[in-house]
């Protein structure tokens, strides 16, 4: 993840789903807290993929946030 001038991660968090016992690559949640420092346009920009799978195609996400 990328944040570009003036957002800036407060806190992060992971948590692998309730069924997930030892199992490795199962799903959960990856959570961030985010603060915004100035009133201006702000992107956050990530990807998504698994490094265990070379053959899935990375998913990208872009959020532009207008703080006024």
């Amino acid at each position: 993840m990328t944040l570009s001038e003036g957002p800036r991660v407060d806190a992060e968090a992971n948590a692998q789903g309730e069924d997930a016992g030892d199992l490795v690559g199962v799903g959960g949640t990856h959570e961030w807290h985010i603060a915004v420092t100035a009133n201006v346009k702000q992107t956050i920009e990530g990807v998504r993929g698994q490094a265990w799978d070379p053959a899935q195609s990375p998913e990208y996400y872009t959020l532009t946030i207008d703080v006024q």
